[in-house]
């Protein structure tokens, strides 16, 4: 099996917890909390957005490979020292993954092989986990011939051995209501793994992680499958996953702007995160509130018996607690009562996967850049100029980012991440 499209149609997906690697999982669905189940079902139906109609549209987008191209190849530098030690120097990310792998492949223990990094020229992921094929190489060397071996990959054997981006495909499905808002988005992400499960699990949690953007949409979903395919393995790569849920999620957005005649970025601003507020004092219950008990686990016939109280203004703990109390006794314990506390005092948005958003400042952060680029003036020339030639053309774009800090896999390695 040598496409991605061929290992989907087959269903090679990789399992969950292999025998080899019992706690290797990664997140097989998000939904958000609230979402209208029947439309996820069946996205090609309609979805009404309030009094709205909206359009149904589905389509695929497509993410090829990407080559690692740092200034410097793969290379480790093994020194044999005393009582069945071994020094590498070796270019990586991961200290400890080539100190252990080397380890085992000499049969000493890791405090016996000591791993230096000075700088490297360059790594965003590449050497994160396949560095070890160098390092392993060179000491076996040293160990056998007892003297020092240094081992460099040329380029074309570097491009070849080391792996890539994950090629990924999304199949989606949006609903868009007339004035642009969005209703409904289900997306089904396929990655191209490759022959082994190297990093593709945590690739594939931080793209569906990534995958609301910074929009808010009330009826969600994004599924996950990560593919086996014949070919060599793929590996870490700067945004590990989040590049190829940005490129797919925006084609389903720009689909439905098109469908609309708009432009792109009227319904990404549509669209955005709102900033949170929390009420300084008192209660109240909105329907957020319930969605998000029964994303905690709070069993339904609990959470509907607090829906009467939807609206209405508590002003302290004795009177929310004695309304609560007046209908269902499941919030008894304090960690219930703090929990439906906590989402009883809040007006702001939350990710799919219930990360509170109280300080997005996306929208403010949009207008100043709109206004500081000149974009709508900018946007008008291009369409002047487009108007006018026939063969030459030129575009513009504006779009959000929201990148999380970090991965789900304990790395063990040098990682690096800024907030965009």
């Amino acid at each position: 099996i040598r496409s991605l499209d061929r290992a989907i149609a087959e269903k090679r997906f990789y399992p969950q917890s292999p025998p080899s690697a019992a706690g290797m999982t990664h997140i097989p669905r998000i939904v958000r909390p609230g979402s209208d189940a029947r439309w996820l079902a069946e996205p090609e139906q309609p979805l009404a957005a309030g009094r709205q109609s909206c359009k149904s549209l589905a389509g695929t987008q497509q993410n090829g490979f990407q080559n690692h191209f740092y200034l410097e190849t793969m290379a480790a530098l093994a020194v044999p020292g005393e009582n069945r030690s071994m020094t590498l120097y070796v270019t990586t990310q991961s200290l400890a993954d080539n100190q252990y792998n080397a380890a085992g492949l000499l049969g000493v223990a890791a405090a016996d092989v000591r791993v230096i990094v000075s700088r490297d020229g360059g790594a965003f992921g590449g050497r994160q986990t396949r560095s070890r094929f160098v390092s392993a190489a060179a000491a076996l060397a040293a160990w056998v011939l007892q003297q020092p071996v240094r081992l460099v990959v040329d380029r074309n054997t570097n491009f070849v051995m080391f792996g890539e981006r994950h090629p990924f495909r999304g199949d989606y499905h949006v609903a868009v209501a007339e004035d642009g808002r969005l209703a409904g988005l289900k997306v089904d992400f396929y990655s191209n793994a490759g022959n082994t499960y190297d990093v593709s699990f945590p690739v594939m949690d931080l793209c569906l992680l990534s995958a609301d953007a910074c929009y808010q949409v009330d009826t969600y979903e994004v599924t996950a499958e990560v593919c086996q395919t014949n070919q060599l393995s793929n590996t870490a790569f700067r945004t590990f996953g989040s590049v190829q849920s940005t490129n797919i999620v925006e084609t389903a957005l720009e689909h439905a702007a098109h469908a609309l005649g708009k432009r792109p970025e009227e319904i990404r601003e549509k669209n955005l995160y709102r900033l949170g507020s929390r009420t300084p004092t008192g209660y109240r219950i909105t329907e957020q509130t319930l969605d998000v008990l029964l994303a905690y686990g709070f069993a339904k016939k609990d959470v509907r018996a607090l829906r009467p109280l939807r609206g209405k203004y508590y002003p302290d703990d004795g009177a929310f607690k004695a309304a609560v109390d007046a209908r269902t006794s499941a919030f008894g314990a304090t960690e219930s009562w703090i929990t439906l506390q906590d989402f009883s005092t809040t007006a702001y948005d939350y990710t799919p996967y219930l990360q509170s958003l109280q300080y997005c400042n996306v929208r403010r952060l949009w207008q100043e850049c709109k206004e500081w680029s000149g974009f709508e003036r900018r946007a008008a020339a291009v369409d002047a100029f487009n108007s006018e030639n026939r063969f030459k053309k030129r575009g513009i774009s504006m779009m959000p980012l929201k990148y999380g800090i970090a991965y789900t896999d304990r790395a063990g390695c040098s990682t690096k991440a800024g907030l965009t």
